[in-house]
């Protein structure tokens, strides 16, 4: 019953609620010596950015075959020929998101095994090279992931109108 009472007083439209603020606002405003601000009605929601506004470019990274041959015991080829497959090419954001980071993961374990000690000096630079440009473009894939789907699109478009705050249309 407590529950029930408090929950309904949460949901007051008798414009209680907009006289506390009001009144918060006011006081607060006399305590820093400065206006309280006036109500207005609130923005309409701007359009959301076209992607080349809000993804970032990242540059395909080309290596040679006999280059990633060099780096098998990586076991990067199999994933390498995964993402460069018609499939591939065609992945949603989420599935590029999960081969770049696992990309980056086994480069990554390779540069601190064995394996990398074993490498010519060209190949551990080149292994070294790759670990640090695809770690650097982790972050920008994960946003491009998030920020390219077409939930956030659908999601964050634009209102016709200006939203009313109290729900109503």
């Amino acid at each position: 019953m407590i529950a029930a009472a408090l929950l309904s007083a949460g949901c007051d439209r008798q414009g209680a609620s907009d006289t506390l603020l009001v009144d918060y606002q006011r006081r607060l405003a006399e305590a820093l010596a400065t206006a309280p601000p006036s109500p207005s009605p609130p923005d309409n929601i701007p359009a959301f950015p076209e992607p080349g506004e809000r993804l970032f470019e990242i540059p395909e990274t080309r290596e040679g075959l006999l280059d990633v041959h060099a780096l098998r015991r990586c076991h990067i080829t199999t994933l390498v020929a995964e993402r460069n497959s018609t499939l591939g090419r065609v992945a949603p954001p989420s599935q590029r998101w999960h081969y770049e980071l696992e990309l980056w993961r086994r480069l990554e374990a390779c540069r601190e095994s064995e394996v990398a000690e074993e490498l010519g000096e060209a190949d551990r630079a080149r292994l070294e090279r790759l670990t640090t440009t695809k770690g650097e473009q982790l972050a920008r894939v994960g946003w491009n992931t998030l920020l390219g789907s077409s939930e956030w699109v659908g999601n964050f478009s634009r209102a016709s109108r200006p939203l009313a705050p109290s729900g109503g249309r």
